[in-house]
């Protein structure tokens, strides 16, 4: 029997999400953490993170009214948001969580600034992209760095982080 389009699309999506959370290993994140999944579609991702960090309190966050329907059905608080616009307090968050949602975005800096925003001092955003992107601070000194693991700010001296972008070449 022959799998419909939307079945392997679907099979796809949960695969990259799998692939995805399997990142989160290599995050260090609080047992009692704060997250909030943004294009969290139907909360999958989250309902994920439930069994590894039961103790965390999360916020699905979504366009799609459906998916959100879906998330609430699993439990997990659901928010209908917009990323450039993310309706969560200033330093309340631990990590959030950008899965395959970058590449939907005409400003993909409005919600690093979003992110920014939401996140505590010691907080972490995981953006995940299948498309080809490079996580870029711009010094205020002019200096580039590309790529995550180049912005590392405690090796650099008293640096200041200018702006940061997404560098899609």
């Amino acid at each position: 029997m022959r799998k419909s389009s939307t079945g392997v699309a679907s099979h796809f999506s949960r695969y990259r999400r799998q692939a995805s959370l399997s990142l989160l290993e290599a995050v260090n994140v609080p047992r009692r953490a704060v997250i909030a999944d943004v294009g969290s579609g139907p909360g999958d991702a989250l309902a994920s993170l439930a069994a590894t960090l039961p103790a965390a309190r999360a916020v699905a966050i979504d366009l799609d009214r459906g998916s959100l329907t879906r998330a609430h059905r699993k439990g997990i608080p659901a928010v209908h948001a917009t990323g450039d616009h993310l309706p969560l307090r200033s330093g309340s968050c631990d990590l959030v969580l950008a899965l395959e949602v970058v590449e939907h975005l005409t400003d993909p800096a409005a919600l690093l600034r979003e992110c920014s925003r939401i996140l505590r001092i010691r907080g972490q955003v995981l953006p995940v992209t299948l498309e080809r992107a490079d996580l870029c601070a711009e010094l205020e000194d002019g200096q580039v760095c590309v790529g995550a693991s180049s912005i590392d700010l405690r090796r650099m001296k008293r640096p200041r982080i200018g702006r940061v972008f997404l560098d899609r070449d």
